[in-house]
């Protein structure tokens, strides 16, 4: 509101009011997911694009209901005013999505005595006694590591980074360990008479 009012003695007052539009995205943070990232509702003024620049751009706005991002790229929120001026913003955002490793199951393993843990195949980088992973409550063994009870170790592997999103998978490998056999000898007992060398069963 303005508001005038004349020099004493005059009581004489004016006002008048202003209407003032600000046109403005919320700023998005970027975005880190484990295979696909489901866009959220806009909150305030604008619409998704794939492109800078909005509808004068190359890309094209996106509308609900969104499909999920299942790759890694860069959104634009962008928002334009018409009345009397013209009024842009625009906030892009990278979406980046980590695909959780693939390990191919493990077959079990029978071993006598003790089972030597073989080196790790991709994508797997750790074993652990437990699954879940890394953990306080978790044991992590490692390739040559000798097995002598039988035992679940889970193989496991992970995408991302600790700063942004972690995804992880495992496999269990299970081991079972069994005793060496023991001969069993059935021999009758045996007498030799040494006076007459006569043998006896």
């Amino acid at each position: 509101y303005v508001y005038a009012a004349a020099a004493a003695p005059n009581t004489c007052v004016s006002e008048y009011s202003i209407y003032v539009i600000v046109t403005f995205v919320n700023d998005i943070d970027d975005q880190y997911a484990c295979n696909s990232y489901n866009l959220p509702a806009i909150l305030g003024m604008g619409s998704y694009y794939t492109a800078p620049n909005g509808p004068a751009g190359s890309g094209v706005q996106l509308l609900p209901p969104y499909s999920p991002i299942t790759a890694t790229t860069t959104l634009y929120v962008y928002v334009e005013n018409n009345n009397r001026v013209t009024c842009i913003d625009e906030d892009p955002f990278i979406v980046t999505i980590y695909n959780t490793p693939t390990i191919t199951p493990i077959v079990p393993v029978t071993r006598c005595e003790s089972y030597e843990l073989p080196a790790y195949t991709a994508p797997v980088t750790r074993y652990f006694t437990n699954p879940g992973g890394p953990g306080s409550n978790n044991t992590e063994r490692f390739p040559g590591d000798f097995i002598t009870a039988s035992t679940t170790i889970y193989a496991y592997a992970e995408s991302g980074t600790s700063a942004t999103v972690v995804c992880p998978t495992e496999k269990p490998m299970v081991i079972t360990i069994t005793e060496k056999p023991k001969p069993v000898l059935n021999i009758p007992a045996i007498c030799i008479d040494i006076d007459t060398g006569i043998t006896t069963a």
